[in-house]
């Protein structure tokens, strides 16, 4: 993604700020964006937890692990939006993960229930469970 904003002549994060260095920026966006892998989802909100625990003030919590929280709360956070909103996302969300397991099976891979459409449950099924098992 950084090479094509480079090559897009959209270099986006580069500034002539002081800080922080181009470099630093580059790297505090990609743990941002990996923050939001469902397979971090119990160590971000465990760093979030003990910031929040064991600091008396706002301003002395971990500025990365904020932005990581808030991104990955962001990231799965529709459910508490509108009614209309939620399904919006939710629908757009299935057709990502169907779009991902189209993609394995022509590789030849075995997608997960979620991404396969002949054994991912409904809609409604599947946003039940994600907001017991994930939301709540």
């Amino acid at each position: 993604a950084f090479a094509l904003m480079q090559d897009m002549g959209a270099p986006i994060l580069q500034h002539n700020l002081p800080s922080p260095p181009f470099e630093t920026l580059k790297g505090r966006v990609v743990d941002m964006l990996l923050a939001t892998d469902m397979a971090q989802h119990r160590r971000v909100c465990e760093d979030m937890a003990s910031e929040v625990a064991v600091h008396t003030s706002c301003q002395e919590i971990d500025k990365l692990k904020l932005e990581c929280h808030l991104l990955h709360l962001a990231d799965i956070g529709h459910p508490f939006r509108s009614r209309r909103l939620h399904k919006h996302w939710s629908v757009l969300v299935q057709e990502e993960f169907f779009a991902q397991g189209d993609q394995e099976k022509k590789l030849g891979f075995t997608p997960a229930p979620l991404c396969d459409r002949s054994k991912a449950p409904a809609l409604a099924k599947s946003q039940q469970g994600f907001i017991n098992f994930v939301i709540v």
